[in-house]
């Protein structure tokens, strides 16, 4: 199997949720254009709060990232990140690469 396609498997796996109870992080997205919540869902394997930090920032160049508060969650619109999306995001410099490698 190529290098880049167990890349892509493993972090597939490290946000997919599994059948084991799922940890969401909430980080707080600040943008010039507007505020927003990012929710990563994780499955049984777990990348960690900081690395899923990292990817929220890489993917949301030129805004401000931070743990989301509770008012934060009330108040700003939620976009939760679970699945295929999520493994695809997690990955975010080689993700895109891959996808467009095996999948088009």
């Amino acid at each position: 199997m190529r290098s880049g396609l167990k890349v892509f498997l493993l972090a597939a796996l490290a946000v997919h949720p599994g059948t084991a109870a799922a940890t969401t992080y909430y980080f707080s997205v600040a943008c010039p254009t507007g505020r927003s919540v990012e929710a990563w869902v994780v499955g049984d394997i777990d990348p960690g709060r900081e690395y899923l930090r990292v990817a929220t920032g890489i993917n949301n160049e030129g805004c401000s990232i931070s743990d989301a508060s509770d008012f934060d969650k009330q108040t700003y619109p939620i976009k939760e990140l679970r699945g295929w999306e999520a493994a695809y995001k997690a990955v975010p410099l080689v993700g895109p690469l891959l996808w467009d490698w095996f999948w088009n």
